[in-house]
């Protein structure tokens, strides 16, 4: 077991018992370390549970494997889960207690809810009489402004009351919509956050059952809280309850769009709580160089002069945006040629270098020329819901949701639309059997998928070279593996709460990649490499033009964004950016250097 060795300052952190407290702490210096030395200190000194809150179930992994190398026995003392998770695991519990006698399914794809929001067009006559009449571009328009007021109505817990009487169609379609869902025993992410509020707020014995079970609540990456978290943590930690931690970095919050404030930790926590504030602002992740290039994006952010770590930070203008790939392309390979850089004690490989850019588009013309110069690269993932890659996977998933929830008609529909999509009738038919021979507490699920992935080589053994059998096959045996790692971690298992674990991602199981990882701003957050090449930094592309446009809060939410893109980098940071953009039609436009650049 490796000794953790802390600063005073974080060891006073740790040692903090009883009572409110709030820990701002900048990039690097050591934030989820501290919150999960402090979990652990706690959970040896009660006789009741510590409950953990992150944004994502890769922060989960990582919290719960520390404790573990410390104290595998510990961690049952310590609930470690997103605020989903959280949520997911009371409605299992005590749905209930709310009207839900059946575990309702999850639904999170955005093309299931566009799909569910035109089921509500189509169910409000006034509204079709519309639709019907827009062009695609139009009706586009019409769906996605009402996904959009639906997450912001229940986000901000707005009451029917508020609603009743308006004649705008999107509070109509609103309804339609929850009456779609009710009637399919199907809820989204955001109803996750307000069912359970609402059943704290008015079965008060059940949140104090959960106030008696945990002795503290931590949250750690608490700048990304939005109205909807917040709201939860206090009608779970109200009056009376004092022992909750809160840890971030008001300088990354950068999830503006999703509805999260720094505000919430700054602000009302610091109102509804008082608690003790320690701040940490040394780095102990990037080079000096790095550290000082942060400081000019956002003054006064980190302790520059504390870094005890030399590096380097460049800019490279190009005049295009090949140039500016060739550029890139160069000095991965000149780097990968020295093996060794000044900075950097050992032999350096692929997996020390990541590109990151503003959007994902940016690096599309990359992706080419690392392939065409053989050079290997991935994408950093952070979709939560696995996708099946094969039309008879995509089969499976269908039938698997509907055999738990038949009332789920968009899933009949898309089973009946893949039915007639020239499958494989023999293969079909196998996988009808197996979800209709599944049971429903799983004891036979692994002895099921065996049997489909049986079927499979026995087909394929019977043709040529087919791919759509060679991703089936992958996709059965990825699924087997989502059910190993959901019954690692579940006593009571069911496939209507395994389904809803792959919803979740809890399931998922981390692929190991190798090469030069590519990444957007908002998916790199949480992790770092060594060297980092950070591309499109020009004017409209970062900032993004729609921020320059809006000014104020969005521009600051950019500001953000860069601040975490260069706070990614331990030793080494270019800088890339075209002074020219050719336009899809075929139109050039000048660029300038980022105004956010100093």
């Amino acid at each position: 077991m490796t000794e953790i060795v802390l600063s005073d300052k974080q060891q006073k952190i740790v040692d903090f018992r009883d009572g409110a407290l709030l820990v701002k702490a900048s990039a690097g210096s050591g934030k989820t370390r501290v919150l999960t030395e402090r979990v652990k200190k706690l959970a040896e000194g009660t006789r009741r549970k510590i409950l953990a809150i992150t944004f994502t179930n890769k922060a989960c992994e990582e919290i719960k494997n520390r404790i573990k190398e410390y104290n595998t026995d510990l961690l049952k003392k310590v609930d470690v889960f997103t605020f989903h998770g959280f949520c997911n695991s009371v409605l299992e519990r005590h749905g209930s207690y709310i009207g839900y006698a059946k575990l309702p399914e999850i639904i999170s794809s955005q093309e299931e809810i566009y799909a569910l929001m035109e089921e509500a067009v189509k169910a409000t006559p006034t509204i079709l009489a519309k639709y019907q009449h827009l062009d695609e571009k139009g009706r586009k328009k019409v769906i996605y402004d009402a996904i959009e007021l639906v997450a912001k109505i229940k986000r901000n817990f707005i009451p029917d009351e508020e609603l009743y009487g308006s004649n705008q169609d999107g509070v109509i379609l609103y309804f339609a919509y929850r009456s779609l869902m009710q009637s399919m025993n199907a809820i989204d992410f955001d109803d996750m956050l307000l069912l359970v509020y609402n059943l704290f707020t008015t079965n008060v014995r059940i949140a104090d059952l959960y106030r008696r079970n945990y002795d503290y609540i931590c949250i750690d990456e608490a700048q990304d809280l939005n109205n909807a978290q917040y709201r939860l943590l206090r009608s779970l930690a109200n009056e009376g309850y004092n022992n909750v931690m809160m840890v971030g970095d008001a300088k990354q919050s950068i999830y503006a769009f999703n509805g999260s404030s720094k505000e919430y930790m700054l602000k009302y926590f610091v109102a509804d709580y008082n608690p003790v504030i320690f701040e940490l602002a040394e780095n102990y992740r990037s080079a000096r160089e790095i550290l000082a290039y942060a400081n000019k994006i956002i003054p006064g952010a980190n302790d520059e002069m504390a870094a005890q770590i030399q590096g380097m930070c460049k800019e490279y203008p190009t005049q295009t945006e090949e140039e500016e790939i060739n550029t890139i392309i160069s000095l991965i390979q000149k780097i990968l040629d020295q093996k060794k850089l000044k900075y950097i004690e050992r032999n350096i490989s692929e997996d020390d270098i990541t590109v990151l850019a503003r959007n994902k588009y940016v690096l599309e013309p990359l992706e080419k020329k690392l392939e065409e110069f053989s050079i290997p690269y991935y994408y950093k993932n952070t979709s939560k819901v696995y996708k099946p890659l094969s039309t008879h996977g995509q089969y499976f998933e269908t039938l698997l949701s509907l055999r738990i929830n038949p009332q789920d008609v968009m899933h009949e529909g898309q089973a009946k639309s893949i039915e007639k999509l020239g499958v494989n009738e023999e293969l079909c038919a196998a996988i009808r059997k197996a979800v209709e021979g599944l049971r429903d507490d799983g004891s036979n699920f692994r002895t099921v998928i065996q049997g489909v992935k049986d079927k499979i080589k026995q087909i394929a053994s019977k043709r040529t070279e087919d791919d759509e059998l060679i991703m089936a096959y992958k996709d059965f045996e990825f699924t087997d593996s989502q059910w190993v790692a959901y019954a690692k971690t579940n006593t009571n298992r069911s496939i209507q709460s395994f389904r809803n674990a792959m919803t979740l991602g809890t399931t998922n199981v981390d692929v190991e990649h190798h090469g030069v990882s590519l990444s957007t701003v908002h998916t790199m957050k949480g992790q770092e490499n060594n060297i980092v090449i950070l591309m499109g930094m020009d004017d409209n592309t970062f900032p993004d033009y729609r921020a320059v446009q809006q000014g104020g809060n969005a521009m600051d939410q950019e500001r953000n964004n860069l601040y975490v893109a260069i706070t990614r980098a331990k030793r080494y940071l270019f800088i890339t950016y075209p002074l020219q953009r050719t336009m899809p039609w075929g139109g050039v436009y000048n660029r300038i250097r980022s105004r956010l650049l100093p």
